[in-house]
């Protein structure tokens, strides 16, 4: 079940600023703020008791907590080559999720991040070591000759997290992705 129309409306308009600021600040620091995060599960609460049944809300709230401990576990194991903010950004994110749109939500997640791959990796290429202000692209470029001379070494991920969640939004606000 999705949260009803004018509880989805609210949420979109509370979610898409908030995942604005988190894309900017994750390409421009490599930082996911824990606020924003905060702010994002927190805008669940009020729209999610008016547009659900309170059982299936705490069944959402339920998924989250389960999803803390579970990114915990993954950032744990990788030894930190998962991003933290992303992580938390994706816990902040679950509650806004039902089971039977899951699997729209990580195609369309995977689309942005198979679209954007090229598009930061390009940019990087262009303005490595360059003062642009954002943190991927200010690197010293790497020695001449090098392997890894064209790699991209940093990926915010919040970005095509946050962009692949606001098209997940406006789908289902639009009646373009309907669950089941």
């Amino acid at each position: 079940m999705i949260l009803e129309p004018t509880a989805l409306a609210f949420a979109t308009a509370g979610l898409v600023p908030l995942l604005g600021y988190v894309m900017w600040s994750d390409m421009a620091g490599m930082r996911i703020p824990n606020a924003a995060c905060l702010l994002i599960f927190l805008i669940f609460i009020p729209t999610g008791l008016m547009g659900l049944p309170l059982e299936i809300f705490g069944w959402r709230i339920g998924h989250t907590v389960i999803a803390f401990f579970l990114g915990f576990l993954l950032f744990q194991i990788s030894g930190g080559q998962v991003g933290g903010g992303d992580l938390k950004l994706l816990i902040a994110l679950t509650p806004y999720v039902n089971y039977q749109t899951l699997p729209s939500v990580l195609v369309i997640v995977s689309l942005a991040i198979l679209a954007l791959l090229p598009v930061f990796w390009l940019a990087y290429r262009q303005l490595r070591g360059r003062t642009t202000g954002l943190e991927m692209f200010d690197q010293p470029p790497t020695a001449p000759g090098s392997i890894l001379k064209a790699s991209l070494p940093y990926f915010p991920a919040g970005v095509p997290i946050g962009l692949g969640f606001i098209i997940y939004l406006v789908m289902l606000l639009t009646g373009v992705l309907q669950p089941g």
